[in-house]
This record gives C-alpha cells, structure tokens and sequence, in this order.
C-alpha cells in the first residue's frame, strides 16, 4: 500500500507544484513551490508544504491559504480584505486554499481509484484464489 500511496501523493504535488507556479496572485516564492512533497506510509499518502530540510519555508500557508488584513476590505459588510504580502482568506471550509487544496479537491477521483486499486492488489496478493 504503501509504494501505491506514494505514487498517487506524487502526482498531486506534481499537480499542486505546477498549480502554485501558475498562480500570478498570490505569486509563490521558489522555495515555497519546492516545499510541496509527497509522503506516504501503510496507512496514508499525505502531501507536506512549508518546511524544508532547513527548516519552514517562509510564507507558505499565507500564499496558501490568505490572511485577514486591513487592505480593500470592510469587515462591517463580511469582506476582511487582505494584507500587501498575501492575498484574501480563502476561509477555513470546503473553498479553502489556492493551490494544494484545491488540486487535492480536484483529485478526488484519482485518490479514490488509486485507493482502491491499492486495497484489491494488497487484497489479490494477502489471499490469493
């Protein structure tokens, strides 16, 4: 399961590396993009952002996921606006994010077709026919 999870964790931060290098607002720093990684272990394949080898990658969840600031906003009416160095809070719910989240959203498919392939052939292979 394992091997199958890394597989399908690579090609969604391949996707979310791509997706981020696209983005024009907020524009994601070099390192940032870098820091997108796939892991993945028996039970899960998770994708990590924002730290590297030599510690947090700085900015990483502000160009993910926005912040709440002063800048073209009025809170009275719901909008919060945003700060110079990032864009507007994307929110904690089911919108959420700029990059990863919504290319793991968009990948829901792959990740239950890989998933399930995964179980048949650890399945196939624990109680052979």
């Amino acid at each position: 399961l394992r091997e199958a999870y890394k597989g399908l964790a690579e090609r969604i931060a391949r996707r979310a590396r791509l997706r981020a290098a696209g983005l024009s607002r907020p524009r994601w720093p070099r390192e940032a993009i870098a820091s997108i990684t796939a892991r993945a272990d028996k039970e899960r394949a998770q994708i990590a952002f924002g730290g590297n080898r030599r510690g947090p990658v700085r900015a990483t969840l502000g160009n993910e996921f926005g912040s709440m600031g002063n800048i073209r906003g009025n809170s009275r009416k719901g909008n919060p606006g945003h700060t110079r160095m990032f864009p507007a809070w994307r929110g904690n719910k089911g919108d959420a994010g700029y990059a990863i989240w919504p290319t793991i959203r968009n990948s829901r498919e792959d990740i239950r077709d890989s998933t399930y392939e995964a179980i048949d052939g650890a399945l196939s292979r624990a109680f052979p026919q």
